[in-house]
């Protein structure tokens, strides 16, 4: 439809016409590709048929003028049509990460089911460090092993390299009274 407004290059010979239709389609087309750009045969289903036919009618008129304005006008759709495909390959590879990052989401709960299984059947525990906030997270194997609550090791401030205390009877009993003062 809005190729048809090529039409009023036809109508007139007055520039003044002509360079406002351009400018009108040139919005249009620019619209166009940033709208559609994530189905890219729809961006260029909506541009090609709109700035086609005005090129033709303005590369026919034959004037220097207007051949340069049909020149500026294949230039401008040209690299329209290439940001459409860079913004299109954008589109294209944030889906392809969000879905990765998804499946690789599934994958590592998956995985740490499977290390917290192995470690209640092993009865061995782990714990990491994590050098930027100078925590010591400890699994749940590690905590029933130890025999220490969770809301009093969050209490307790462990610094670096700090490992789980050793397995023993008493070793719950022994750091509750540490953190009571008794």
């Amino acid at each position: 439809l809005w190729g048809l407004s090529g039409s009023i290059v036809r109508m007139t010979s007055d520039p003044t016409y002509h360079v406002f239709v351009v400018f009108v389609l040139g919005g249009m087309m620019a619209a166009g590709i940033a709208g559609n750009a994530a189905y890219l045969p729809a961006a260029l289903g909506f541009v090609l048929p709109s700035i086609i036919p005005i090129i033709a009618l303005l590369a026919g008129r034959r004037t220097l003028t207007q051949i340069e304005m049909a020149l500026m006008l294949t230039a401008f759709a040209a690299v329209l049509a290439m940001v459409g495909r860079n913004i299109n390959r954008s589109i294209v590879e944030n889906i392809r990460l969000r879905i990765e990052q998804k499946n690789l989401s599934v994958k590592l709960k998956a995985s740490e089911a499977t290390m917290a299984e192995a470690q209640a059947i092993a009865h061995l525990g782990s714990w990491d460090e994590d050098w930027k906030s100078g925590s010591v997270p400890w699994s749940d194997e590690t905590f029933r092993i130890s025999g220490v609550d969770r809301a009093i090791h969050a209490l307790i401030r462990c610094g670096p390299g700090a490992p789980p205390p050793r397995r023993s009877r008493d070793s719950g009993r022994r750091l509750r009274e540490h953190v009571s003062g008794s």
